[in-house]
């Protein structure tokens, strides 16, 4: 018979191969995503957003909204907090560093906090694995149609915001879960 402590360890070690494969995923999802085109829409004057880019490299592709985002935090931690505030929010962390903090929330829910170097939430990364991961419309405000795998992936950015949230979940029963956001920076003007 197995210990607890064998078993809390099993499924550690499981989470945290889910946590690598999403984080996988996803960056093929963006690669992907950044190696195709979106044509944009010129709207009116008085309808334009300032263009923008995300903090560490370019915007991967995503749809631009001028709508205020539905999914503003996790947990109660931002874009911008200072990481003392986050971690005060998130308890007890596994492992950390000047730029980068790492989560259990639940054993089925893990997040990263990845931060500026004035020590600042610049990005997260939320991953569920089983069913209670929030759905699609919760994170987005919209349901979207699963691709022919029965994956479903969408990034939208939020530039009046500042971030951009992507929603990826995979197919299957028991589906995992990652929801992303990034702060983006204004992109310099020129007149």
């Amino acid at each position: 018979m197995l210990s607890d402590a064998s078993v809390k360890y099993a499924m550690r070690w499981t989470l945290m191969c889910g946590f690598l494969t999403v984080m996988l995923v996803c960056g093929a999802a963006l690669t992907l995503a950044q190696e195709n085109t979106i044509q944009v829409t010129v709207k009116p004057q008085e309808q334009q957003q300032t263009p923008a880019a995300d903090e560490e490299a370019e915007d991967p592709a995503g749809e631009v909204k001028a709508v205020e985002p539905t999914y503003k935090d996790y947990r109660g931690v931002k874009i911008g907090m200072t990481a003392d505030e986050a971690r005060r929010k998130l308890g007890d962390k596994k492992a950390d560093g000047k730029t980068q903090d790492f989560f259990q929330v639940e054993d089925n829910e893990v997040v990263s906090l990845y931060y500026t170097k004035d020590g600042k939430v610049r990005a997260m990364s939320i991953i569920y694995t089983g069913k209670n991961a929030p759905a699609d419309t919760a994170v987005l405000g919209e349901t979207l149609a699963p691709d022919a795998n029965g994956r479903i992936y969408k990034l939208i950015r939020y530039p009046n915001s500042g971030y951009w949230v992507a929603y990826s979940r995979t197919s299957g029963d028991s589906p995992v879960v990652s929801i992303t956001m990034q702060r983006m920076r204004a992109a310099a003007t020129t007149k």
